[in-house]
């Protein structure tokens, strides 16, 4: 969780962060995700890190789009998911779940 001040809150047990861009800061050990938040503005960025991140979901992880509004971002999430066993909610934060 971040405050105003720019720090998270570490209140999640077990939890890693990663900040940063990717694929700079996704090195081979980060692997096994079960939360992932997505916050690109442009189609090419947001698709590229749902093809690398994706194999490295595990069923049942969950993915947010911060920016699912933006029709980059609805597109590429719509072309990378149309053939994959997925659940997704158009909530107030859209999010899709591994099956």
């Amino acid at each position: 969780f971040w405050n105003p001040l720019g720090n998270f809150y570490f209140v999640i047990p077990n939890a890693r962060f990663h900040v940063g861009t990717f694929p700079e800061t996704l090195t081979p050990e980060v692997k096994d995700i079960s939360f992932l938040h997505i916050d690109c503005d442009q189609y090419e960025t947001c698709k590229a890190a749902l093809e690398l991140l994706w194999p490295r979901m595990v069923p049942g992880g969950i993915i947010a789009f911060d920016d699912y509004p933006f029709p980059g971002i609805k597109k590429a999430i719509h072309d990378f998911f149309v053939d994959k066993p997925i659940k997704f909610s158009p909530a107030k934060i859209p999010y899709v779940v591994k099956d």
